[in-house]
C-alpha cells in the first residue's frame, strides 16, 4: 500500500542520518580538530593544504601570472556584462515584458527535486566546479605572499563544498592588481576549466553517422508498402553499407525503377523493396522514404 509519504522517505533518512553525524561530532567535540559541526553544515578547517598550495603557486610563477592577469583583465569584461544583463532583465521584469529571464528558483534536493540516481552527478559537477576554483584562489595569494589562514572542505546538508581562507587585512592593503588576481582567478579557472572539459568531451565523444534514420514515408511508399518501420536504421542496401544519407542517394542513382532491393536495418532485419518512380523524373528510383543520418557516439 503506497502512501504520500513515500516519496519523501529516503529524504527523511538521509536528514536522520545528517543529524546523527552533527550529533556525534557535537557529543566527541570533534571542534577539537577543526571540525566545525552546525545543524546545516559540517565543515573541516585545516592548514594542511596550504603547504600544497604554496607549493603549486611557486612552480612556473610567470605562467600563472599571465593566467591570473588575463583573468583580471576578461574579469572586469564580464563584470560589465552581467551588470548589463542584470539591468535589462530588471527593466524588462519591472514592465512585465516577456523578454525577461526566467525567475525560477529550484533548490536540488535528492528524492524531492532530484532523484537518487542523478544526485551522485551533481555532486561530481560541484567537485570539478569548486576544486579548481578555491584552489585558484589560494595559487594567487600565493603569487604574491598573502598569507592563507586556512582551507578545507564542507557539507551544507545536500550540498558539498571548498574553501581557500585569505587573510583579507592583508589583501586589502595590497595594490589593486593583486586584489584583481585573486578576486577573479577562482572564476576565470572555471571558465578555462569549461573550456577544457568541452575540448575533451568532443575529442573523446565526437557523433559520428552510423546509418540513415527513416523519420517517414512518401505517398504510395515502396518501403511502405514492404513494411520498412518507422524509426528503424538503414545500414545496407543490397550489401553496399549505409553510414549516411549521401550513401543512399549514390546507391539509388545506380538503381532502376522496379528493381529489387534488399534492406538492411541495424538490428538484422532484411527487407526486399521494389522501387517505385519519383514523380519528377520517371527514369529515377525512389525507396519512398523521408530520412536523415543516425548519429552514434
Amino acid at each position: 500500500m503506497t502512501s504520500l509519504l513515500d516519496p519523501y522517505i529516503p529524504l527523511l533518512e538521509y536528514l536522520v542520518v545528517w543529524f546523527a553525524v552533527i550529533g556525534i561530532a557535537l557529543l566527541l567535540k570533534a571542534d577539537k580538530h577543526g571540525v566545525i559541526a552546525k545543524p546545516y553544515y559540517l565543515m573541516l578547517k585545516t592548514s594542511a593544504f596550504n603547504t600544497l598550495l604554496e607549493k603549486i603557486g611557486g612552480r612556473f610563477r610567470r605562467g600563472w601570472t599571465v593566467f591570473f592577469d588575463i583573468g583580471a583583465g576578461l574579469g572586469i569584461v564580464f563584470l560589465a556584462f552581467v551588470l548589463y544583463e542584470i539591468s535589462y532583465n530588471a527593466i524588462n521584469l519591472f514592465h512585465r515584458s516577456s523578454q525577461a529571464g526566467p525567475t525560477l528558483l529550484i533548490v536540488p534536493l535528492p528524492g524531492v527535486t532530484l532523484t537518487w540516481d542523478v544526485f551522485p552527478y551533481v555532486l561530481l559537477a560541484i567537485a570539478v566546479l569548486l576544486i579548481p576554483h578555491e584552489a585558484a584562489h589560494g595559487i594567487a595569494s600565493v603569487l604574491d605572499k598573502v598569507p592563507i589562514k586556512s582551507s578545507g572542505v564542507f557539507m551544507a546538508i545536500f550540498l558539498p563544498g571548498g574553501f581557500v581562507e585569505i587573510d583579507e587585512e592583508d589583501l586589502s592593503k595590497r595594490k589593486a592588481i593583486t586584489k584583481m588576481r585573486v578576486f577573479a582567478a577562482g572564476s576565470f579557472t572555471n571558465v578555462t576549466t569549461f573550456g577544457l572539459v568541452l575540448l575533451l568531451s568532443f575529442a573523446l565523444f565526437q557523433s559520428s553517422s552510423a546509418g540513415v534514420l527513416i523519420t517517414g514515408f512518401t505517398s504510395g511508399s515502396p518501403a511502405a508498402a514492404a513494411h520498412l518501420p518507422q524509426w528503424s536504421v538503414i545500414t545496407g542496401l543490397n550489401g553496399t553499407s549505409v553510414t549516411e544519407f549521401q550513401d543512399v542517394s549514390t546507391f539509388m542513382s545506380k538503381v532502376d525503377p522496379g528493381s529489387l532491393v534488399q534492406v538492411r536495418l541495424n538490428d538484422g532485419q532484411l527487407f526486399n523493396i521494389t522501387t517505385g518512380k519519383s514523380d519528377t523524373n520517371s527514369s529515377r528510383a525512389i525507396l519512398g522514404i523521408y530520412s536523415q543520418n543516425f548519429r552514434s557516439t
